[in-house]
């Protein structure tokens, strides 16, 4: 899960350099769009800040939920999680039925 955020902003730089998609793109203006697991990816992205613990003791209420069995699975324990994940260049996003939200912060 930790990595999905740094492979978008991976994808980022690699339009930025490319020598013809470049041209097309204004870097003013990047937008991302995620649904699910990829709308807490971008959420995250866009300055959404989770909290492995927060989503530990939600899941202690909530152990039905699927993401709260798969914790193990989806690497939601990983203190790197917990990390500013921002990338500065994504000036919009738009999140639907983003997975994993019972876990970002009140200041997200």
């Amino acid at each position: 899960m930790w990595l999905r955020p740094q492979d978008l902003s991976k994808t980022i730089d690699a339009l930025q350099i490319d020598e013809i998609l470049a041209n097309y793109i204004d870097m003013n203006k990047i937008s991302s769009i995620g649904y699910s697991l990829d709308g807490w990816t971008v959420a995250i992205l866009a300055g959404a800040r989770f909290d492995t613990n927060l989503f530990k003791q939600d899941s202690a209420i909530h152990s039905h939920l699927k993401a709260c069995q798969s914790v193990n699975e989806l690497g939601l324990d990983n203190p790197q999680l917990n990390k500013n994940m921002s990338d500065p260049r994504i000036k919009s996003f738009i999140s639907l039925d983003a997975g994993l939200v019972r876990g970002f912060t009140t200041d997200s």
